[in-house]
C-alpha cells in the first residue's frame, strides 16, 4: 500500500508542480485527488502522526501566509497541509526546510544572473516536488524506504 500511495503522491505532486510553474496557482481539484488517495497511506503512517503533520505543515505556512502580505499563496498552505497528512510531522518538516533552501538558492542565483529581481514571483510547488524526491532518494539510499 505504501508504494501505491507514494505513486499517487508523486503523480499528484508532479501535476501540481507543473500547473504552479505554468499558472502560478495550485488547483484545489489536484489537492482533492491527493486527499482521495490518502486512505491508502493509513497502513504506513499512524493517524496521529498524519494529523500532526497536517497541522504542522499547514500551520507554519498559514502563519507565513498571514505575515507575507500575499507573497505566499493559500495553495502553498493547503499543499503543505496535505503533504503533512501523507508524510507525518518529521518528514514534512524536512521537505519544508529543503524546499525553502532550494527555492532560496534558485532565487538568489536568478537575481545574481539578473533574470529575476526581488519582486519577481517564484512558484513554490516545483521546489516542494524536488525536495520530496531528494528526501525519498535519501531514504532509499539508507534502506529506510
Amino acid at each position: 500500500m505504501k508504494e501505491v500511495s507514494s505513486l499517487i503522491l508523486l503523480g499528484g505532486m508532479t501535476a501540481i508542480a507543473y500547473v504552479d510553474r505554468k499558472e502560478e496557482r495550485i488547483p484545489n481539484v489536484l489537492l482533492l485527488v491527493l486527499l482521495a488517495g490518502y486512505p491508502l497511506r493509513l497502513f504506513t503512517v499512524p493517524v496521529g502522526e498524519s494529523l500532526l503533520g497536517a497541522l504542522f505543515g499547514g500551520g507554519i505556512f498559514l502563519a507565513a501566509y498571514a505575515l507575507s502580505r500575499g507573497k505566499i499563496g493559500m495553495g502553498d498552505c493547503k499543499l503543505m497541509a496535505v503533504l503533512g497528512l501523507y508524510l507525518g510531522q518529521a518528514c514534512v518538516a524536512g521537505v519544508m526546510l529543503l524546499s525553502l533552501l532550494l527555492a532560496s538558492a534558485f532565487g538568489i542565483g536568478m537575481i545574481a544572473l539578473r533574470r529575476m529581481n526581488r519582486k519577481s514571483r517564484l512558484p513554490f510547488a516545483p521546489f516542494v516536488l524536488a525536495a520530496l524526491l531528494l528526501q525519498w532518494g535519501a531514504a532509499l539510499g539508507k534502506g529506510e524506504w
